[in-house]
């Protein structure tokens, strides 16, 4: 895992795990294809990049070398509203959007999801709800797989790696 994003909360969720995998490694401009480069030499099979939510040109340089660009979106509509200018600088890459921290009812997710496709971006089949064991594990530097094995927020982050597994495919 590589962190663009200069507010570094990957950089810090990866030092909480103290040495645990994934590793997360700091890679701005123009370290990035680097950073990749060594880890697919270390064997890595999977690069998961979080960047800045208004990251301007350093975006294009991630989607260039990416795979499969999923851009998270909360249904709300300042995240809503950013959507079109984050597919300008992304570029002509093919992107998605994930929906997340859903609320559990109501018609926000559906809502949503026909926003964003008004901009010609499609959206992931996985949402990710606003689940308070994603921030529980986050505090311990882990994943709710890890916190919560058996909860809904375990759950969906699975749902949505098998997705982006097949997806890449």
């Amino acid at each position: 895992m590589t962190d663009r994003d200069p507010q570094g909360s990957a950089t810090v969720w990866g030092r909480l795990r103290d040495g645990v995998p994934p590793v997360v490694t700091p890679a701005h401009p123009p370290r990035l294809a680097r950073v990749i480069a060594a880890a697919a030499d270390a064997g890595a099979s999977l690069a998961v990049v979080d960047t800045a939510p208004r990251e301007a040109g350093g975006a294009a340089e991630v989607a260039r070398l990416a795979g499969l660009v999923l851009i998270p979106c909360r249904p709300a509509s300042l995240d809503l509203a950013a959507v079109p200018a984050t597919l300008a600088t992304v570029g002509a890459v093919a992107a998605l959007a994930v929906l997340n921290a859903c609320p559990p009812r109501g018609r926000w997710v559906a809502e949503a999801s026909e926003a964003v496709r008004t901009f010609g971006l499609g959206v992931a089949p996985v949402t990710l709800g606003a689940r308070v064991a994603h921030a529980k594990a986050f505090t311990l530097g882990r994943t709710a797989q890890e916190t919560e094995p058996s909860s809904p927020a375990a759950a969906e982050a699975v749902a949505l790696y098998r997705w982006a597994m097949e997806a890449l495919s």
